[in-house]
């Protein structure tokens, strides 16, 4: 194995345990104490996340203009948001069904 290959090995073990200690640090701010489930803060935090980014939700009804064109300065908000929070999504290992059970428990809360 030359130099060069060497190099590219140790980068990626590098950028793998970059990535375990970052799922790691999502997880303990989201997560209860089993690991698994969100905590109660957390999935409120989710939840509001979810509607926040429009997530499960068309994009169309914000993104347009007053002349009905979609606007696409609002479209990439939009947009940001949801990849934002799909990656927190999939740092603790969740999905969008579970965090729509987050936001019925909420909404019946207020």
């Amino acid at each position: 194995m030359g130099i060069r290959e060497q190099a590219r090995e140790k980068v990626e073990i590098l950028a793998r345990w970059l990535g375990i200690r970052r799922a790691r640090c999502y997880k303990q701010c989201f997560l209860g104490e089993d690991g698994v489930k969100p905590s109660i803060e957390g999935e409120r935090v989710l939840a509001d996340l979810r509607q926040f980014a429009r997530i499960g939700r068309a994009s169309f009804p914000i993104a347009v203009d007053g002349n009905m064109r979609m606007d696409p300065i609002k479209l990439a908000r939009i947009e940001g948001r949801r990849e934002v929070v799909w990656r927190i999504l999939e740092h603790i290992n969740l999905d969008e069904a579970a965090i729509q059970t987050f936001v019925e428990v909420m909404e019946n809360e207020d």
